[in-house]
């Protein structure tokens, strides 16, 4: 991902979670839980920029990419070949949707 593409107010997700981007200083980025579920259990988190690339952040998907990976789940899968489940599960904590529909589809 592009360091240069994040600004203040974007989303992002980490972990099955989505962040607001609050702050960016010149090397690292502030960012908190967009969903609060407790007023009392308010968590900021950091990151250097330079880091960002070494982890699965990435920025919410848009609704057109939204629906693409909803019409590829709903087509049929092509490959009938066993799934590795370490495979799998290192593919699903990719965060990456295309990767995430990829095994879904092979599951299902």
């Amino acid at each position: 991902m592009d360091i240069t593409s994040f600004k203040k107010g974007d989303k992002i997700v980490d972990g099955g979670r989505v962040y607001q981007i609050y702050k960016i200083s010149k090397e690292i980025v502030f960012f908190k839980p967009f969903f609060k579920e407790d007023e009392h259990t308010a968590l900021t988190s950091s990151i250097p920029l330079d880091s960002i690339s070494k982890t699965s952040i990435r920025k919410v998907i848009s609704k057109s990419e939204m629906n693409s990976a909803l019409k590829d789940l709903a087509s049929k899968s092509e490959s009938a070949n066993p799934l590795d489940v370490n495979l799998a599960r290192n593919l699903l904590q990719t965060n990456d949707i295309k990767e995430v529909v990829s095994v879904l589809k092979r599951l299902w």
